[in-house]
Order: C-alpha cells, then structure tokens, then sequence
C-alpha cells in the first residue's frame, strides 16, 4: 500500500479522471501553473530559453552567426528584438512561426513551435524594454 499511494497521487495530480465511489462520481480536475510573464528577467528565463532553442552548433550563436544573428549575449539577442520586419519584431515574429501580416523564418528551424509560456515570456520582455536583468 506504502508503494501503490504515492504512485496514485502522481496519477491524480498530473492527470484528468473521473471515478466512482458509493454511486457518486468525483472529477479530479488538474489546472496547469500559470505563466508567469510579469518582469521577466533577460538573464533568468530568456538566455536560458535561447540558448536550449536557438544557439546549437551552425545556429544563432557568437561562432556561427547564422544569417548575422547572435542569441547567446544580450547584446546580440536585444539587436534581433529590435530588428523589424513590417513593424514586427523578427525574434517574436521566427519563434511565433508567422506567416501573415509577413511572413518570417518559422525558428527554430527545421523543428515544431516551441511552447506558448516560453514564447510569451520571450514577448514579455521585448514588451517591458528589453531589459538586462
């Protein structure tokens, strides 16, 4: 039993379901946390999302540059925020996957859209003047 309960927590906790006990139905409904986009910090949750998404080898790195840009120092990430196309920041625009008002370069490239809460704190930022933080 010791084995079998924390077991059924982690089930209940990361899962929606609906069981029956003495004809009642009881839902255990799981809310995901929200996304915290309220000051974000450069240093604390966008480097580290640009550096596991955007600045492998041959990317968007201090070495390789592609296509100009670099994302692993905040110098370089801030030029890519403020680098717009139709009034659109290109960094919000790439890892947004756009294609209209314009279209931009669906990033990471090659792979799928990458999660909203990250997106959203990337945004966040450009949105509360690219600050070094």
């Amino acid at each position: 039993m010791k084995r079998v309960l924390p077991v059924l927590v982690l089930v209940l906790l990361f899962s929606n379901c609906v069981f029956k006990k003495a004809d009642k139905d009881y839902a255990v409904v799981v809310t995901p946390p929200a996304c915290d986009t309220a000051n974000v910090s450069f240093a604390n949750k966008v480097l580290p999302f640009l550096t596991s998404n955007c600045t492998q080898s041959g990317c968007h790195n201090s070495t390789d540059q592609a296509n100009g840009m670099v994302l692993d120092t905040y110098d370089g990430a801030k030029a890519v925020a403020l680098n717009k196309k139709s009034g659109i920041s290109r960094l919000i625009g790439s890892i947004n996957q756009w294609t209209t008002p314009t279209t931009f370069y669906a990033m990471p490239k090659g792979g799928s859209k990458l999660d909203s809460c990250s997106i959203n704190k990337v945004t966040a930022w450009v949105n509360q003047g690219l600050l070094n933080n």
